[in-house]
């Protein structure tokens, strides 16, 4: 760390990462039925190659201070990527270096427990991302203040509605201030109002964090709010560079709509 309190590094760094994952097979009549009217495919079950490459020998680092949009079409391995950074996943090879604290805006509600009260939620999902009950509690009056769900803090969440988890989760998910913020697809859902108040709070979150890491279908995003795009297919780095990549995916796309 330098005198300014940068980092000397970088402050990620992904080499030759790849992930694998086991194919299930059906093994319900139900099931089976069920597939074919979704037209899943398996592997052969008397095959030994029942699994697939999620990600194959990716490659890049990031300085403090980077904004990475991550993109490419769905299944493309961009959501794979992000849980293996926030350790959610083991890879299967190959090693991630991280410097500084990371916190994942994966899934909103991750952990929730229908049957504990609002409050007791919030300890839950904090101690799931792995902060520490002292950290949380100073916090707690900010989170229901912020949601607008004060006079529901002794409510079991199952009396929740849809909207009202998703705020609580919103406001859990960005109370924290960490190093490496990662974002999946998340723009806060709501009511106008709610919305407004939403993005501003994780605008904040983002410029204050040290590392952004943000998967998106929105090109928009990644132009506004990034300086380095990740172009994922099929698991491999198709491109990686400035928000030009942004424009490059766009252009091959572009025809046929596949976002």
């Amino acid at each position: 760390m330098n005198s300014d309190g940068a980092l000397d590094g970088p402050i990620l760094e992904i080499k030759d990462l790849s992930m694998r994952f086991r194919i299930e097979h059906p093994t319900t009549l139900k099931e089976q039925v069920m597939n074919v009217l979704k037209r899943r495919r398996y592997a052969n079950p008397n095959d030994n190659n029942t699994s697939f490459w999620a990600l194959r020998d990716v490659c890049f680092s990031l300085e403090e201070g980077d904004r990475l949009g991550v993109i490419g079409v769905n299944g493309s391995g961009k959501s794979t990527l992000l849980n293996l950074i926030c350790g959610i996943y083991k890879p299967s090879a190959g090693t991630i270096i991280r410097r500084g604290a990371i916190f994942p805006v994966l899934q909103m509600g991750l952990g929730f427990d229908s049957e504990a009260t609002a409050e007791e939620n919030v300890y839950l999902t904090a101690s799931f991302y792995g902060f520490h009950k002292h950290e949380v509690t100073s916090l707690v009056d900010e989170i229901f203040e912020f949601s607008e769900l004060t006079a529901f803090r002794d409510q079991p969440l199952k009396i929740f509605s849809t909207g009202m988890q998703a705020r609580l989760g919103f406001t859990i998910c960005t109370s924290m201030t960490p190093d490496i913020l990662v974002l999946d697809e998340v723009f806060a859902p709501g009511d106008a109002h709610w919305v407004q108040k939403a993005l501003k709070r994780l605008h904040e979150m983002m410029d204050s964090a040290r590392l952004l890491i943000m998967a998106t279908h929105n090109m928009g995003h990644v132009k506004n709010y990034c300086n380095k795009c990740l172009w994922l297919h099929a698991g491999q780095i198709k491109a990686f560079g400035g928000v030009e990549v942004a424009d490059q995916y766009l252009k091959r796309y572009s025809s046929c709509q596949k976002f």
